[in-house]
């Protein structure tokens, strides 16, 4: 019936954002590890410096703060749209 349907799929999506939430911590730390100009080898050639360093900073305080996901995202949303689509091309997960 219905209920065992939302349950299967409240399950799934409960062990999917599991997955998400164990990878961020590895995956920011990976970031935060990076020097500039590695981390700017990840993302498209077009994209502004000013703006790859303020990502950059970002993560790099989100690591040292050890920031949740969440507010992450948000400081990342801050930056503008621009940020956030360079984000969601080279930390896809995050977003």
């Amino acid at each position: 019936p219905l209920n065992d349907m939302t349950n299967r799929y409240s399950n799934l999506a409960h062990n999917a954002m599991a997955k998400v939430k164990d990878s961020y911590p590895c995956e920011l730390s990976r970031l935060a590890d990076m020097s500039l100009d590695d981390f700017s080898k990840l993302c498209p050639k077009t994209t502004d410096k000013t703006i790859l360093e303020r990502i950059k900073n970002v993560v790099d305080d989100a690591a040292a703060r050890n920031l949740a996901q969440a507010d992450l995202i948000n400081y990342i949303k801050r930056l503008g749209s621009t940020a956030l689509n360079v984000v969601k091309n080279i930390f896809p997960s995050l977003l």
